[in-house]
């Protein structure tokens, strides 16, 4: 079903920078949030209220620190809202010491008169706040694109403002049908290891692997990992490399990576297969006259991908 967008509202706080056509490369993530690092001590984090507290605190930062000299800042520049899509635009600046973080507030402010912020770096994220837990990142790899560490430490910060300093927040890249493909590609298997995030809920989804661990370790992260015998082969179709196979149309939280490692048929040369390179994307060309048109035409279109890719899972 198409979606209706809304008329964009007046932009004044989002970077001025803009070209007529671009294309922008979103990328499929699932947030997994806890309100507490232990499972037995946590209330269900709520997603809507955690993005609505977003929406109403335009300009939230984090300081990041990049020596004894210099740091930079991690900043929600600009929260646009279109119906039921939130635009949150994320930037690094590359703030000098005219600038500083309240650390009260959580705000970039300025120490002397007359001297501002440059945005270097700013990608956008999409929400639909009728399932805020299916997000649409845009990522850069070359040139101005905010790195997925930054954009998750920067988040993180948010979730412990708003339920407190246990909590913790991480985006989950979904995994495409390529991934299993480029596993069926291989002909013989040496190594496949599967990364989980805790706390977790769903440790007893995957079939017997993941299952007997992942109950009894109280780690911040698990890893499963398998080696094959010398000269010989992982079962393709069983045990930890079919978890792995499986891991697109299995809706698991905590899902950090996966890769699976091995030779390709008449190749010498050691490939591995990874998860975070088989991510569900799209890419959305866009001509627009300016910012407005820009954002209100990424609306639309980052809210039918996040339908197509929520709805396959």
């Amino acid at each position: 079903m198409e979606r209706k967008i809304s008329e964009p509202p007046t932009i004044s706080s989002v970077s001025t920078k803009h070209r007529r056509k671009q294309d922008v490369n979103l990328y499929a993530y699932k947030c997994n949030g806890h309100t507490n690092i232990r499972l037995d001590d946590m209330e269900t984090f709520d997603y809507g209220s955690f993005f609505n507290f977003i929406i109403e605190n335009e300009g939230f930062a984090v300081e990041k620190i990049i020596s004894a000299e210099e740091a930079e800042y991690l900043i929600i520049t600009s929260v646009l809202r279109f119906d039921n899509i939130v635009l949150i635009q994320v930037a690094e600046s590359n703030g000098d010491r005219a600038t500083a973080l309240d650390k009260k507030t959580k705000k970039v402010i300025t120490v002397e008169a007359g001297q501002n912020l440059d945005f270097a770096n700013e990608v956008w994220i999409a929400v639909d706040l009728q399932a805020p837990r299916y997000i649409a990142i845009q990522r850069k790899f070359k040139g101005n694109g905010v790195p997925m560490s930054s954009i998750t430490r920067l988040f993180e910060e948010v979730a412990k403002s708003f339920y407190g300093k246990h909590a913790s927040l991480t985006f989950e890249p979904q995994i495409s049908e390529s991934f299993s493909r480029e596993i069926d590609n291989l002909d013989r298997i040496t190594k496949a290891s599967i990364r989980i995030n805790r706390p977790n809920y769903d440790w007893r989804v995957l079939d017997s692997v993941l299952d007997s661990v992942g109950d009894e370790s109280n780690a911040g992260s698990i890893e499963v990992r398998a080696v094959s015998h010398r000269g010989e082969s992982l079962d393709k179709n069983s045990g930890l490399v079919l978890d792995a196979k499986n891991l697109h149309r299995i809706p698991v939280d905590g899902i950090e990576s996966a890769k699976v490692s091995g030779y390709e048929y008449g190749n010498s040369n050691l490939k591995t297969v990874s998860s975070k390179k088989n991510t569900i994307s799209e890419r959305i060309p866009i001509i627009s006259d300016n910012i407005n048109s820009f954002t209100s035409i990424l609306a639309g279109s980052a809210g039918r991908f996040i339908d197509s890719f929520r709805n396959r899972l």
